[in-house]
């Protein structure tokens, strides 16, 4: 009995201890509130409970969640130097941005991630905040965004695109019609003059990441043309998340040159997460292009 009253006490002292600790702390309420959001999105108990018992430098009896977010709300000196902790993954830090709607790239490095939870402090942030969606739509929105402004010829990171961000086993395909003297099917994927004599399109199916990749730099290469995805769901892209981890995408929008808008393309993309990291990568990808050539 005197065992269990003075667990009880020392437990009540531990909890005003780290109240005054949070009184006195540099954290704002909405820092409090984000970091206290973040650390409830690490699932596994005792990951959490070590990560405060690193904090707080084993000097407070941590047995459960509550104890634990406190413990590193109080100990911590910053929200970033809390953010960079390793127990702080990037799954964790995705799926804070996800719950509050906020548009990232799945291949941002952790920095850059930390980066975008830090901005959502700001009243100006480049953090675009839409209503919340299931994680797998904000997946598709964020990888087509990302991947598509990888591929333009104009984009700053066009030389960073590479067999990198296809598996070993990926397989690839491309056609290409010529809207300039034929009026294209999109459904059938038949083209036809107005003898109705079919024309054939440019056609290349590869497999390989290295291949899969030069197909792409080919593409937009040869016709110097930027793909614009449209990033409306149920509209310009749809996505269907497999059993097995596969996600398909599936995305439509315009082609454009340095002169003008000259097509359009419909995209199949298959993705899968890698398991030792958050990235993924391609496994198979079909595109059809419409492109006034003339």
């Amino acid at each position: 009995m005197l065992n269990l009253l003075l667990t009880s006490s020392l437990h009540l002292v531990n909890e005003w201890y780290l109240y005054i600790k949070f009184l006195m702390s540099k954290f704002s309420q909405r820092e409090f509130d984000v970091l206290a959001h973040v650390l409830n999105e690490i699932e596994d108990d005792h990951d959490l409970i070590s990560l405060a018992r690193t904090s707080s430098g084993n000097k407070v009896h941590i047995d459960n969640r509550a104890d634990a977010i406190q413990a590193i709300i109080s100990y911590s000196h910053s929200l970033s130097s809390v953010l960079s902790r390793k127990k702080i993954t990037k799954d964790v830090l995705c799926k804070y941005l996800t719950s509050i709607g906020c548009v990232f790239s799945i291949n941002d490095d952790k920095l850059a991630l930390v980066n975008r939870v830090m901005g959502t402090l700001k009243k100006e942030t480049n953090c675009e905040v839409t209503e919340k969606q299931p994680l797998e739509n904000v997946l598709a929105t964020s990888f087509l965004k990302w991947f598509f402004q990888l591929i333009s010829p104009i984009s700053a990171t066009f030389s960073e695109f590479g067999p990198q961000h296809f598996y070993s086993d990926a397989t690839g395909s491309c056609r290409v019609f010529d809207t300039s003297t034929a009026l294209v099917n999109v459904s059938t994927e038949l083209v036809s003059t107005a003898n109705s004599s079919s024309i054939q399109p440019k056609h290349e199916q590869v497999s390989g990441d290295k291949d899969c990749a030069a197909m792409i730099l080919r593409l937009v290469n040869t016709y110097k043309v930027t793909l614009n995805p449209n990033l409306k769901l149920e509209n310009g892209t749809s996505v269907k998340a497999e059993p097995h981890g596969l996600i398909h995408l599936k995305s439509a929008g315009s082609v454009h040159n340095e002169k003008s808008c000259c097509g359009t393309y419909d995209a199949n993309i298959g993705i899968v997460q890698e398991p030792q990291f958050s990235n993924y990568k391609i496994k198979f990808l079909h595109m059809i292009l419409r492109i006034n050539a003339g």
